[in-house]
């Protein structure tokens, strides 16, 4: 996956992300990486750099036997900002 920001951003940033899934039964589990080739003010770096590296992990939620809710829990690392995060998603 890609993206470019060309209207706002001067060093018209670029980012890049790959992944990986797995699948067992209902459960995925997802490792991806991305980064920036070059400077980018978009994602706060003044030369290449890695700026995810992270783990989803998701499946269905039955709540009822009828209705099921997708829900992924994700840890995300940003080795060049020197932080991190957790996330719990539930869609509607």
């Amino acid at each position: 996956m890609g993206g470019w920001v060309f209207h706002g951003d001067d060093d018209n940033s670029l980012y890049l992300e790959a992944g990986y899934t797995l699948a067992f039964g209902p459960n995925r589990i997802r490792a991806l990486v991305s980064g920036t080739p070059a400077r980018a003010g978009f994602n706060g770096t003044d030369k290449a750099a890695v700026t995810q590296v992270g783990i989803q992990a998701s499946r269905m939620l039955t709540v009822t036997e009828s209705f099921q809710l997708p829900l992924t829990v994700e840890f995300i690392a940003n080795p060049h900002a020197r932080t991190s995060f957790g996330a719990l998603i539930l869609s509607f």
